[in-house]
């Protein structure tokens, strides 16, 4: 095992067998926020810039009481069939959503923005439904 350091970046190389190596990077916790949050302003840039319908506000004011209602909603208008696909891409996509929810309220502590992080998750799965709904 080796570990090459880069400033504040970590490269650990670790054998896996004689022949093979894998490297693993490391990165402080403040370089983790900062990515974080880098990965979040971009992202967001990109949703306002793909979808006509989404803006800033959409994005800062999504719960996940908000999302689930959304998903309620397509489950009113589509009525979709118990066992179909329709129906399993809603229950995942509910599974999904809390999940999301519970892991953003574990980690708001030491992790800044994960509530902005799982806002912006929530407005993906509802763009990607809506663009599987309307095809």
């Amino acid at each position: 095992m080796r570990d090459i350091a880069l400033g504040r970046l970590l490269i650990r190389t670790l054998p896996l067998d004689s022949e093979r190596l894998t490297s693993a990077v490391s990165f402080s916790s403040d370089q983790q926020v900062t990515i974080l949050e880098a990965t979040i302003v971009s992202t967001c840039s990109k949703f306002i810039a793909e979808f006509d319908h989404v803006d800033e506000s959409f994005i800062h004011d999504m719960t996940i009481e908000r999302f689930l209602d959304y998903l309620e909603c397509q489950r009113l208008t589509y009525m979709p069939h118990r066992g179909s696909r329709w129906d399993k891409v809603l229950k995942w996509t509910e599974y999904f959503a809390l999940q999301i929810s519970g892991y953003a309220k574990v980690v708001e502590s030491f992790v800044p923005d994960s509530k902005l992080a799982a806002k912006l998750i929530w407005t993906a799965c509802r763009a990607l439904l809506e663009v599987i709904s309307y095809s």
